[in-house]
C-alpha cells in the first residue's frame, strides 16, 4: 500500500485530479445540496460517481442515473476518492467503513473532506495509517473547474 502521508493539501489535490472514480457522501442529495451540485458537475465531466446515502440506498433510488449505495464497500467498482458531505457524528462510522474497503480492495486512495466539514486530529491519523492523501475544506467540483478537469 502506498503512503500519501507526507503530502500537503496542495499536493494531494494535484494528485487526486487525476483519479476518475469518486464516492460522494451525502445525508443530503436535495435538489440545491452542495453533494448533488458535486456528482453532477463531475458527471458532466466525464468522472464516474457513486452515491452513498443509506436511506435513499434502502429505498432503491437512482440520482442521475447513478444507483445510490448504503456505504462505499457496497460499490462494486473502483473508488479512487471520497468525498465527505457529512455531519461529524458520521464520520467515525464513514471511516469504519473505509477502512473495511481498504483491507478488501485497496482502491481508496484520497480522503476528501468538503468545506465545513471539520476532521479531528485521530481521523486525519487513521485516514494517513490507511495510506490514504486527505484533501481538506476544499469543494472537489471547484478544483476540478480551475483546473479544467475533464474525462470526456
Amino acid at each position: 500500500m502506498h503512503s500519501f502521508r507526507k503530502f500537503d493539501n496542495d499536493e494531494a489535490i494535484q494528485q487526486s485530479l487525476g483519479f476518475t472514480n469518486i464516492a460522494i457522501i451525502s445525508h443530503d442529495f436535495n435538489q440545491n445540496s452542495p453533494a448533488l451540485g458535486d456528482m453532477k458537475g463531475l458527471i458532466s465531466r466525464g468522472f464516474e460517481v457513486y452515491p452513498i446515502n443509506p436511506d435513499l440506498a434502502e429505498n432503491n433510488i437512482t440520482l442521475n442515473g447513478k444507483k445510490v449505495s448504503k456505504t462505499v464497500s457496497d460499490v462494486e467498482d473502483e473508488v479512487q476518492i471520497v468525498v465527505m458531505h457529512v455531519e461529524p457524528e458520521w464520520i467515525f462510522d464513514v471511516i469504519s467503513d473505509l477502512s473495511w474497503r481498504t483491507e478488501h480492495c485497496a482502491d481508496i486512495r484520497t480522503l476528501w473532506i468538503e468545506p465545513g466539514i471539520n476532521i479531528s486530529d485521530k481521523v486525519r491519523s487513521d485516514a494517513h495509517d490507511f495510506g490514504w492523501m486527505v484533501v481538506e475544506d476544499c469543494c472537489i467540483l471547484s478544483k476540478v473547474m480551475e483546473h479544467n478537469i475533464s474525462h470526456i
